[in-house]
């Protein structure tokens, strides 16, 4: 059963996704990289995003995060909103505001960009 779009399993939504599609390249020819993906996540919920290279994990969270910006957009649409905020659109400056302190990305190798350790080795080389 696929969840509504404001509420979850566990009741209000924290962040809603729906029908993301995002077309990279050139306007004649446009990529598709992803392709109307929709979820939500509630308070208490974690979601994995779990595919083969290639099938568009990385570039949903570069989409909701708002850092496609250096890449050749062709077209986004749907609809990412975060505690009912919608982030679509949202100017670049807004963004900055809301990322890190409201939502943030760990990137492919979490075991070293969670390692205090390692960040401690890297601070102290600078």
């Amino acid at each position: 059963m696929r969840q509504t779009e404001t509420t979850s399993a566990t009741g209000a939504a924290i962040l809603e996704v729906e029908d993301l599609t995002v077309d990279l390249g050139h306007p004649s020819y446009p990529k598709r990289v992803v392709d109307r993906v929709s979820f939500t996540i509630g308070v208490g919920e974690t979601l994995g995003l779990v595919g083969e290279s290639g099938s568009g994990k990385s570039m949903t969270a570069y989409t909701i995060m708002g850092l496609l910006r250096r890449l050749p957009v062709v077209a986004v649409s749907g609809s990412v909103r975060l505690g009912g905020r919608e982030l679509i659109g949202l100017p670049r400056d807004s963004l900055r505001h809301i990322r890190g302190k409201d939502i943030a990305m760990i990137m492919q190798d979490p075991m070293s960009s969670l390692n205090p350790v390692a960040y401690d080795v890297v601070e102290k080389s600078r």
